[in-house]
């Protein structure tokens, strides 16, 4: 089971995922579920509120969708934990608190699915599958060093799962640790060369650090030339470079006028309608509320 981040093709909207991503679980029916709820829900509800869209969730981004964050796979994550010390009644509930708690994760209830994750790991301090899931929701909540943290170890229990690394390398991005994010991302595509979202990570990275050329290679072999197009112009329109972003988005709505995005862009930037540092802004992989600018996925 993945948190997947909304991708869409040239030619349509995006949203970007802070990483975080569109969840797509369904909780499974049990009574103990319940009960987990009911044993942290005083706790929940002080803090309850559900979370806007959102990523790394979903938030709207200026201009690409970006990567998704991902979960464990849903195996037992107590089959490779120390000698049980727990209880059958603890295990059991502990694996209800951590399903519980991704079912809240993919409804944006974060602060509801920290609370159940949290409840896992106390019933079950050893339990893996859980430290992922709490890195993704505390960098939604700007929770750095605790994300850091829970993302450091989940790398310990996973260090070669490919979409624990995207995440990683996209928080990283996001922290402007720009040299750790890109290995961390070719580490990711080493292990799964088709990692449909690490290669955009990465061509975010190289636009960060002025590789455009880099950036743009890595844009045109995931999604396509035209796309590869818009991306640049929009990254370089947002970092206030008008005549290059001009020049590869006029490029992009050659190849593909159908992509209406496109045409807009160009509109604002021509009549200089907006400023390009402050309306579009630079690339920092801001996770708050941003103008409706777009990437193409």
């Amino acid at each position: 089971m993945a948190w997947e981040a909304s991708g869409v093709e040239v030619g349509s909207a995006v949203e970007e995922s802070s990483n975080v991503t569109n969840l797509n679980f369904t909780a499974p029916k049990s009574v103990l579920a319940d009960e987990c709820w009911a044993d942290s829900n005083p706790v929940v509800s002080r803090a309850s509120r559900v979370k806007g869209t959102l990523l790394r969730s979903t938030l709207c981004f200026s201009v690409l969708a970006l990567a998704g964050c991902a979960l464990p796979g849903r195996d037992d994550p107590l089959a490779s934990q120390s000698p049980p010390t727990l209880s059958r009644a603890e295990s059991t509930s502990a694996r209800a608190c951590r399903e519980r708690g991704l079912h809240l994760a993919a409804e944006q209830q974060d602060d509801e699915a920290i609370a159940q994750l949290e409840k896992a790991r106390e019933l079950a301090p050893g339990m893996k599958g859980v430290a992922h899931p709490l890195a993704v929701l505390y960098d939604r909540q700007g929770q750095w060093t605790a994300a850091s943290s829970e993302y450091r170890r989940a790398l310990q229990e996973s260090p070669d799962d490919a979409d624990l690394l995207n995440d990683y390398g996209y928080f990283l991005y996001t922290q402007g640790e720009l040299e750790r994010a890109e290995e961390t991302l070719l580490r990711c595509l080493k292990s799964m060369p088709s990692h449909p979202k690490a290669r955009l990570n990465l061509a975010m990275v190289f636009a960060a650090e002025g590789r455009m050329d880099e950036a743009f290679a890595e844009f045109e072999s995931s999604v396509g030339t035209a796309a590869a197009h818009h991306n640049t112009g929009m990254l370089l329109a947002r970092a206030g470079h008008k005549d290059d972003a001009l020049a590869h988005l006029q490029r992009a709505a050659e190849l593909d006028p159908e992509f209406r995005q496109t045409a807009q862009v160009i509109a604002s930037l021509e009549t200089e309608s907006m400023n390009s540092y402050s309306a579009i802004r630079q690339v920092s992989g801001e996770r708050s509320e941003v103008s409706n600018w777009q990437l193409a996925d």
